[in-house]
């Protein structure tokens, strides 16, 4: 991680919020950094926003220096899947694309 010396890193634990298995482990400046990591990762778009009832995930966090940590999980912040939405109905009709009614 260059360029962020100066500021402590933090390290993430993804769970899969039914197993609470650790799904992947990262070391980052901020939650937002290690949620793209793990959108890359999984090959999944994840995001922090959404019904905490919902969720897909739980991420954990903690200082890097506290390695001691990894062993006393607590997951609670939660995570989404963000899924796609279905195009609007005129999409398939050709609106908007130049087409013009007969």
């Amino acid at each position: 991680m260059v360029g962020s010396a100066s500021k402590a890193s933090m390290r993430y634990s993804l769970h899969n919020i039914d197993s609470r298995d650790v799904v992947a482990t990262t070391v980052a400046a901020d939650r937002h950094e290690a949620l793209e990591w793990f959108s890359e990762k999984l090959r999944l778009m994840l995001t922090f926003e959404g019904d905490p009832a919902d969720a897909d995930y739980l991420l954990d966090e903690w200082p890097e220096r506290l390695l001691s940590m990894a062993s006393t999980t607590n997951p609670t912040i939660p995570v989404f899947v963000v899924r796609a939405v279905g195009a609007h109905p005129q999409a398939s009709q050709g609106a908007g694309c130049g087409q013009t009614g007969a």
